[in-house]
């Protein structure tokens, strides 16, 4: 018989010895959807400069998460944009996290902790968040939250303050990371509810400053997402959902993930968007069934035991802030993704892997055998699913393979297709995706884009003012629809859209020297000649920049500026 020690050891190497093997595909994968925002085009990564940025300024990165692009910091000053560095950290990460799972839950004594641990460590619902750099922040942030819920535990063990300070320390910085991490007091209360039956005064009043700081940080974060990321994309109908839409979206995603974690088929990086109709009967059934579900769990909890609505609660407290009573910029495309249930599908991997544990006490050997048979067949699925993310087009081929009508894909795709010359592809399909939202902006201006470098101006244009009139704050469409005009004779027109390109992104200096030639057309010098000092201002060592005003100024003034 082998000793606590080893089993534990044992354990540890299997657990991660058997994430490696399912996610090893996710050593080679390449760059997807916004990892260039994230690392490959940041230049908050750059310099010190940068470094400091990524703290001290919001909106200098995509989302507030400064601990997640302090590790892209890192790492681009070690490796460069080789994505081969940034996906072996997002592996190691996940199993750093399957470790502490399991020595969180075995803490907890947690019946069948080691295979609620390696269902979390092999599930290929957890593929997206591992394969795919941008989900860092997923990683990074459970790795916090639970080392901050073990130093919880401590405190609760011991009642010293250094161990509930540091859990403190750590819950922050969980939340620096991915503000969903805010549901952790929450989740501790849950766990004292089931391991005694009750919370006391002293655990309420220890989770107030953790709400507190956790509301704090989602404050920060909507602002950011409404200021910096909803405020800049086009006008969607999110906003527009009333409550009762988004009670019926939480309803059905609850479902649509404990699906995916039984039967997890036809994964897919961005699933269809629901449209959703209050006044059908149908789409009220999910959300009453959930409701019912856990007002029954809770009341047959002296039949049942605690464990089981501790567990479904685990699972929809954590997936709450991700279930469309937020505002996100995914919603625009889709209601639930794979990686929002990273941490919170342990709820109902704890629930099986209980049960699991119970019918090991009887029978050991035939249990050990179906869980072993379980755990190889996701572990297959997990492998097979990680090979998809070894580049852009093998996963968004997938992706449109699964959701004919993802828009998002069809536009990614169709960027890969002009990468590799393959632009009549590439445009036909931008053209299928405007039949089926004429109102995309992005696909529109990346349809005129490509028109323009082709020489189709008229045709061009056509699109876009398709994008500028979807979306009035896309700043290149803007700029690159007023350069056309300014081209083909229409400059009075052109510096409309120059001066809405410049409200949007009053940095951008070639969009004020492109602005000078409609200026010059119009024969206003000094206004040319202030827009050429704008650009020299944001770029004082451009030359191109000084043999422009040079050439202004050699110039007599005009009637009108006379």
């Amino acid at each position: 018989m082998l000793g606590p020690r080893l089993r534990i050891a044992l354990a540890v190497i299997i657990l991660v010895g058997g994430t490696v093997a399912a996610f090893a595909p996710a050593l080679r994968a390449g760059w997807q959807w916004d990892d260039d925002d994230y690392v490959t085009r940041n230049d908050a990564l750059q310099s010190i400069a940068g470094l400091k940025r990524i703290w001290t300024t919001l909106g200098a990165t995509p989302q507030y998460y400064p601990l997640v692009f302090t590790t892209f910091w890192l790492e681009h000053h070690a490796w460069g944009d080789d994505p081969r560095g940034y996906h072996a950290v997002n592996v190691a990460l996940h199993a750093a996290n399957v470790v502490l799972l399991f020595a969180l839950l075995s803490g907890l004594k947690l019946p069948g902790a080691f295979w609620c641990a390696l269902l979390f460590a092999i599930h290929p619902v957890q593929v997206e968040t591992v394969a795919w750099v941008t989900e860092r922040k997923n990683l990074l942030s459970t790795f916090f939250y639970l080392l901050a819920a073990l130093a919880y535990l401590r405190f609760d063990h011991r009642g010293r303050a250094g161990w509930y300070l540091l859990a403190l320390v750590l819950f922050v910085a969980a939340l620096l990371s991915k503000t969903t991490a805010c549901t952790l007091p929450a989740a501790i209360l849950l766990v004292v509810w089931w391991r005694d039956s009750r919370v006391g005064l002293r655990h309420w009043l220890a989770a107030v400053p953790m709400f507190a700081i956790g509301l704090a940080m989602g404050i920060v974060t909507a602002h950011v997402e409404r200021s910096v990321v909803l405020e800049l994309a086009a006008p969607t109908d999110i906003a527009g959902l009333g409550r009762l839409e988004r009670l019926l979206i939480a309803g059905r995603a609850l479902w649509f993930y404990a699906a995916k974690l039984v039967w997890p088929t036809n994964l897919a990086f961005c699933y269809e968007r629901w449209h959703v109709d209050r006044h059908a009967a149908a789409w009220y059934l999910p959300t009453m069934a959930a409701i019912a579900v856990l007002t029954l769990l809770v009341a047959m909890r002296c039949r049942l035991g605690r464990g089981p609505a501790a567990a479904v609660l685990f699972f929809a407290v954590t997936l709450l802030p991700a279930l469309g009573f937020v505002d996100i910029e995914t919603m625009r495309y889709t209601f639930v993704a794979d990686h929002y249930q990273y941490l919170a599908c342990v709820g109902l991997f704890a629930l099986a892997a209980s049960g699991l544990g119970a019918v090991a006490a009887t029978h050991r050997v035939g249990a050990c055998l179906v869980g072993a048979a379980v755990c190889v067949a996701l572990g297959v699925l997990s492998f097979r699913q990680a090979s998809l993310y070894r580049d852009r087009q093998t996963l968004w081929t997938d992706t449109l393979d699964k959701n004919p009508q993802c828009c998002l894909a069809m536009r990614l795709l169709a960027r890969e297709y002009d990468s590799v010359g393959e632009h009549d592809e590439a445009d036909e399909l931008r053209r299928r995706c405007l039949e089926i939202d004429p109102s995309y902006a992005e696909a529109a201006y990346d349809l005129g884009h490509s028109l323009a470098v082709r020489g189709e101006t008229s045709e061009a244009i056509k699109a876009l003012y398709q994008a500028v009139e979807a979306n009035p704050k896309h700043f290149l469409a803007q700029s690159d629809l007023a350069a056309l005009l300014t081209g083909t004779g229409s400059p009075a027109t052109a510096l409309v859209h120059f001066r809405a390109a410049l409200a949007t992104n009053p940095r951008s200096a070639v969009t004020y020297r492109n602005m000078v030639y409609a200026l010059v057309a119009l024969r206003r010098r000094d206004e040319a000649l202030a827009a050429i000092d704008q650009a020299l201002e944001l770029e004082p060592e451009n030359e191109d920049f000084r043999q422009i005003r040079d050439e202004l100024e050699s110039q007599p003034p005009t009637t009108r500026d006379r």
